[in-house]
């Protein structure tokens, strides 16, 4: 593929706010997000209308279904209400004007809320944006923290 991709951060006292840029040099499929994991949460508000149905392999396909109860490696859709998550002295929420979220807590001690443009394996099962010499794909991500 042919492009270049450029990531901005700006941090203030509140929050954090992540740019992210791909740029098409030449035709190609993108997809683009973060992968911000955390310790876990005493609680986390992450509700959701539907997930990707994932195979015998664990391997995302393109069915939507409803979300189904923990442990999670999936990826989601229509977040129903603001992505939160509470700690004995920080409240951080998460926004993104991604699409997709791909929830990981598999493994104790850790929970991964990851913004994408596009389900996993999206080059497969659809969903990655195809980009034309001169175009771009851009997302933006931030965490506001209130104590």
């Amino acid at each position: 593929f042919g492009g270049t991709a450029h990531q901005h951060v700006h941090l203030t006292e509140q929050g954090l706010t992540c740019v992210l840029t791909v740029y098409a040099t030449e035709r190609m499929p993108a997809v683009v997000g973060w992968h911000p994991c955390f310790h876990t949460p005493d609680s986390a508000a992450l509700e959701f209308g539907r997930m990707y149905r994932r195979d015998e392999a664990g391997i995302t396909i393109a069915d939507l279904i409803d979300p189904k109860p923990h442990p999670w490696d999936d990826c989601f859709l229509d977040p129903r209400a603001p992505l939160r998550l509470t700690y004995p002295d920080l409240t951080l929420t998460i926004a993104s004007d991604c699409d997709h979220w791909v929830v990981y807590d598999e493994m104790p001690g850790t929970l991964c809320v990851e913004p994408q443009s596009g389900p996993p394996d999206a080059f497969t099962i659809g969903g990655a944006t195809v980009l034309e010499p001169g175009e771009m794909l851009q997302r933006h991500m931030t965490f506001h923290w209130r104590r």
